[in-house]
């Protein structure tokens, strides 16, 4: 009996207590214990509430010119909105409990965003109380700002939502056109056009240097230029200025007198910028000259092979007689270390005024592997003036005989179009060359009836083709536009 009770416990046992442990398994693994596993929910992050914030703004100190204006439109936008909003500090400062990281920061936050962001990208990210908001370019940075604020702005505060962070968006570039109006636009002499990094700079001289950032190619007006050169007084006659980007520094080429000469003691001369916002303030750097150091106006740079080279209107003496155009070598920026080539002086369809004959305004214009220096032939003041070009055909740029001149002007005055001339060449939105000029809408009102015009640099057969002025273009405008998020 007692054999059998025994046999019957030890079935019993291995049936039941299998069955007893089963019953007490839960889902957590071996070892751990259920109230330690749950998962701490995250709670929002209160960044503004009752017009009150212990957050501040740290912005990446590499942040571009267009960069630092959404972050400082951003926070106007959220004081607006909540009647507060954080202040800026340097990321050079030490790391505080509560910020919001706007771009590449030093932040271990912002630099682990960026290495998982890809292009085309932004993100929105948080880690304990600090916020990092991360794009791929300024396009995208604007639309992430905009996103931010959509999400978490409310009633007056904002509260971000820590539960529904990381996320990133996807974006992509949409170029349409619009219509440009070029017999309404503003005044405009000798205008110059530069692109950079997706915005548009403008630069002029009203007796000052001012340079516009141009929000839209839309509105080409000087009414937001800043002062960026005055001369104060010790350099007058301040004439046709371009802005170039080289090698990481903004410059600016002009014509000026010195002291108080006349037209004859026109130099040109090298301005150098302070930051790297164009439209901030700009030093003299010195003289552009060789060794003749006559008389010299409209001078533009090019790079080919790697070598620096400058591109001017002279004279070959010291009299006003015939303006001419000359290219020299340089070593750097400001110093030309080579002598003076003449490629172009007035010769035929250039030279219907006389005394002086005048070539002047050259810019230079990259086309299908190619090098041209556009340029303006006849005087400025007539309703002849006209826009031809020099081809680089040979290997090397001071030798005059590798360059070939165009047997007529490809822009001259049309219907509304009277005296177009003294170009530049940008790049618009789809990449294609546009050319920026001035012209005069009735003829015969020379220097004061100028206005700014522009419209695409044909391109056929390799080089610069004959066109008639435009009145009205289809302008290629590029902008940021939100894919969706990314899972």
């Amino acid at each position: 009996m007692k054999k059998f009770f025994g046999k019957f416990a030890a079935v019993a046992g291995a049936i039941i207590l299998p069955l007893l442990l089963f019953s007490c398994k839960t889902d957590k693994a071996p070892g751990t214990d259920a109230a330690t596993t749950t998962e701490t929910k995250k709670e929002p992050l209160v960044v503004v509430s009752d017009r009150k914030t212990d957050y501040k703004f740290v912005r990446q100190a590499s942040a571009s010119y267009i960069e630092n204006k959404l972050f400082n439109e951003f926070r106007a936008d959220i004081a607006s909105k909540t009647g507060a909003a954080p202040d800026f500090v340097s990321d050079s400062e030490d790391a505080t409990e509560y910020e919001i990281l706007l771009g590449k920061t030093s932040r271990t936050l912002s630099q682990d965003a960026y290495s998982k962001l890809g292009v085309n990208r932004f993100s929105i990210t948080a880690e304990n109380k600090t916020i990092a908001i991360s794009a791929s370019d300024s396009g995208c940075m604007k639309l992430a700002l905009e996103k931010f604020t959509e999400l978490f702005v409310k009633d007056g505060n904002l509260i971000v939502d820590s539960s529904l962070l990381p996320i990133t968006f996807e974006c992509k570039d949409e170029i349409t056109t619009v219509k440009f109006d070029n017999t309404k636009t503003d005044r405009a002499d000798d205008p110059y056009i530069v692109e950079h990094e997706g915005s548009y700079y403008y630069c002029w001289s009203d007796g000052e240097i001012k340079v516009a950032r141009l929000d839209s190619l839309e509105r080409v007006t000087r009414n937001n230029g800043k002062r960026v050169f005055s001369g104060a007084g010790k350099y007058t006659d301040i004439w046709a200025p371009e802005l170039h980007y080289i090698d990481g520094e903004w410059y600016i080429y002009v014509a000026m007198v010195k002291g108080s000469g006349g037209n004859e003691a026109h130099r040109m001369y090298c301005l150098k910028g302070t930051s790297q916002d164009p439209t901030g303030r700009f030093n003299l750097v010195g003289q552009v000259t060789d060794k003749t150091d006559k008389w010299a106006i409209d001078g533009t740079v090019f790079r080919y092979n790697n070598e620096l080279y400058t591109v001017w209107s002279g004279w070959e003496g010291d009299t006003n007689v015939s303006q001419n155009i000359y290219i020299a070598h340089m070593s750097n920026p400001w110093t030309i270390d080579s002598e003076r080539v003449l490629l172009s002086k007035p010769d035929y369809w250039d030279n219907y005024t006389k005394n002086p004959a005048v070539n002047e305004g050259p810019c230079v214009a990259e086309a299908d592997g190619k090098i041209f220096v556009l340029f303006s032939g006849n005087g400025s003041w007539t309703d002849d003036y006209s826009i031809g070009y020099l081809e680089l055909e040979g290997s090397d740029p001071l030798d005059a005989s590798s360059w070939t001149k165009s047997k007529r002007p490809i822009l001259q005055k049309g219907e509304k179009t009277y005296g177009p001339g003294h170009c530049s060449v940008f790049k618009a939105a789809d990449g294609s060359l546009w050319l920026a000029y001035h012209a005069n809408l009735k003829s015969g009102t020379g220097w004061n009836g100028r206005s700014f015009r522009m419209q695409p640099l044909e391109i056929k057969n390799g080089k610069p083709a004959i066109m008639k002025p435009q009145l009205e273009v289809d302008l290629p405008m590029s902008k940021k536009i939100l894919v969706g998020e990314v899972k």
